[in-house]
Parts: structure tokens; sequence; C-alpha cells
């Protein structure tokens, strides 16, 4: 935890700002606000993690807490496009993710993996402590191998990870480098990935306070 939460810290308004959405109701929604800053730090300040939201009343949620802040973008999943027009209505500007990597042999399950992966292990990924949430489904993530052929896929329990995939269309929306610009506004049991990746010597998603 020591790495990678940390007590809040003024954020320069030089700095870019982005945001980025999960969509539920029955289960939470999921809205993540972060900063990036000139070396390329990324900041996780804020989460909203609520359910029972209309979409209007998550829109107008986004609206009060983006109060006194310029935003370059706000990602969010390209199959909730519905949601995604409504919140465009209410003045959001938001970038549809398509949720694929963009190469042949790497599906979107493992590139989300490996880009979030890379940023925890390079230490560019800080999280204020007041965001619980998204800190307990990062410490509590788990998935299944699923068999597929010679082929032994990752894939996620779909559990408690509604932060956790708005930190996914985040990190995989961002270009490697941000230059800061500004815009108004067969089936094997469950294993824990942390247990495997400490028995291989690897820690890539072990973050703490």
């Amino acid at each position: 935890r020591e790495r990678h939460v940390i007590t809040p810290v003024e954020l320069n308004n030089s700095w870019a700002f982005y945001r980025s959405i999960d969509f539920g109701f029955v289960n939470e929604s999921a809205v993540l606000f972060a900063a990036i800053t000139e070396n390329n730090t990324l900041y996780i300040y804020d989460l909203i993690y609520k359910a029972g939201l209309t979409t209007p009343e998550l829109g107008l949620l986004i609206q009060q807490r983006s109060s006194g802040r310029n935003f370059t973008n706000t990602f969010a999943d390209s199959a909730q496009a519905g949601d995604i027009e409504q919140l465009k209505r209410y003045g959001l500007g938001v970038t549809a993710v398509s949720k694929t990597s963009g190469a042949v042999n790497e599906d979107w399950t493992g590139y989300k993996i490996r880009r979030v992966t890379e940023m925890l292990r390079s230490d560019r990924l800080k999280i204020f402590s007041g965001c619980e949430k998204l800190i307990e489904e990062l410490e509590n993530y788990q998935y299944c191998e699923v068999k597929e052929g010679a082929t032994v896929k990752e894939i996620p329990l779909k559990l408690r990870d509604h932060a956790v995939d708005a930190l996914s269309y985040l990190i995989c929306s961002l270009p490697e480098y941000i230059q800061p610009v500004f815009e108004q506004h067969a089936y094997a049991p469950p294993v824990n990935r942390w247990e495997k990746m400490e028995a291989a010597g690897q820690k890539p998603w072990r973050i703490g306070r």
C-alpha cells in the first residue's frame, strides 16, 4: 500500500484532468476523477461510487464534483451508448472506449491488465486515500483461468470491479505520454491473482497505503 495509496496532495491547475465512468444502476456506478502531472504521474483524487443513480442524477453529481476544473476528456464504456448520449446533453464531453487492444494477438482483457500493471510497476499511479472503494477492489481483484484449445486465458471474476473497470477505461484510453492540453469542460476454480504472482516473484497489482 505504501507505494500507491497516498495522503491527498494539492492539485496543480496546470495538470491535465480526466474522468472515467463505469455505468451501473442495480450495481454501483463508478466515476474516477484523475489528474496527470508534467512527469506523467497519474493521480486518482476523487471517486463517485453509488448504486441506484439514473443517468441524469449521475450527470448532475459529476458536474458538482467537477466544479472549478477543466477536463480534457471523459471516458466510458462504448456499450452504454444511450447513457453516454444523455451525459453529453448535460454538457459533459464523453468519449466511448472501444474495449479493444488494437492488436490481433492481444484481447481487451489482457490489454487492460497489462496497461494497469505497467502503470503500477512504474510507480506512476497514485491513489488518494479517500478513494477506498477503488483501493478495496484492486486489492481483492481475482480471476479464473479458462482454457481455449492450447491457450489459457485470464478471465476476471465479475464481482465488485466497477471502479477497476473505470480505471481500465482511463488508463487504456491515455497515450503513453500526455501533453497537458485543456478543453472545457473449461473452467478452473477462482485463482487469487496476488498469491499466484507473488509465488512467481511478481507483485503487479499489489497496492497499498
